[in-house]
């Protein structure tokens, strides 16, 4: 059973990719993925919005005071709305609901229990007029928002 997380994931966490492993980036106003390390552009604050709605906005931890977001004007009969960095305004377009979708034990080895999260973008309405997540793409290194559909592509472990 999928709840609303009420409590922001670490301060810091990178998103790993439960589909492949990758993270996400963010620098200047590019996103993508690439392997998981300790660099500044794969760090990301949680910023509350509404905390007990699960709502937050996703800030590079780079002191570039870039918000994960989707631009405001997109237009495209695809199935997919691409994600960008851009400096933080408080719009519905960079804020996130945060869904905590299990937990995972990972062995002390590994930083014992892991939470796993779907993030679903507020100011994004597929052409269908349903909910976006964000989404690790077939190819792997892409990051975008999708419908939410469940799969493993739109999991994400944030952890530091």
């Amino acid at each position: 059973t999928m709840v609303v997380h009420a409590v922001p994931p670490p301060q810091g966490s990178t998103m790993r990719s439960e589909n492949n492993g990758r993270c996400v980036y963010l620098s200047g106003g590019s996103v993508g993925s690439t392997g998981c390390d300790l660099s500044a552009e794969l760090r990301f604050d949680f910023r509350a919005r509404n905390v007990v709605a699960g709502i937050y906005e996703v800030v590079a931890r780079d002191n570039s005071s870039k918000c994960l977001s989707t631009p405001a004007s997109f237009t495209t009969t695809a199935p997919y709305r691409p994600v960008i960095g851009e400096s933080c305004n408080g719009s519905t377009r960079q804020q996130w609901r945060i869904q905590n979708i299990r937990s995972e034990d990972h062995g002390p080895a590994h930083g014992n229990v892991h939470q796993i999260y779907r993030l679903v973008n507020l100011g994004a309405r597929s052409t269908a007029g349903r909910s976006m997540a964000l989404d690790m793409s077939g190819d792997g290194y892409t990051v975008y928002l999708w419908e939410v559909n469940g799969l493993s592509n739109q999991e994400w472990d944030l952890t530091l």
